[in-house]
């Protein structure tokens, strides 16, 4: 490693130079890549039936890019898994309409057309939907 003189002194300009341009297109890699990182977290966090946690890690996706499809979509369930299921409806139905190609958005809708088809009784502790 070059220490004094004029060499010494080039090779620790450059050499700042690269780390400065390593910082920057490491900032922008992480950028990129912090909604499907974050969106993947909380996605195994819920299939491991831990919604609030994964609904909070699909928030934390969709501030990063809103329009991200598989994070919406995975907050559609995990909103009608905690039993929000008016926000979770509403949110795949704009999920649908931005992607119609969307199998899991798809069958999230035909899941609500049919239930509401079903007559709802309530309790304390249960909702049951049944056949009318």
């Amino acid at each position: 490693m070059p220490g004094r003189g004029r060499i010494g002194r080039y090779w620790r300009i450059w050499r700042e130079i690269g780390r400065r341009r390593k910082d920057a297109g490491m900032r922008r890699l992480r950028r990129g890549r912090r909604t499907g990182v974050d969106h993947l977290i909380g996605r195994k966090l819920s299939q491991n039936y831990r919604f609030v946690e994964g609904a909070k890690y699909q928030r934390k996706a969709l501030q990063f890019a809103a329009n991200y499809g598989p994070a919406q979509t995975q907050l559609c369930q995990d909103y009608c898994d905690l039993g929000e299921e008016e926000e979770g409806w509403t949110l795949a139905d704009g999920v649908f309409a931005a992607d119609k190609y969307n199998v899991a958005a798809y069958n999230l809708v035909t899941l609500h057309d049919v239930l509401a088809k079903y007559q709802t009784l309530k309790d304390d502790h249960f909702e049951i939907h049944m056949e009318s």
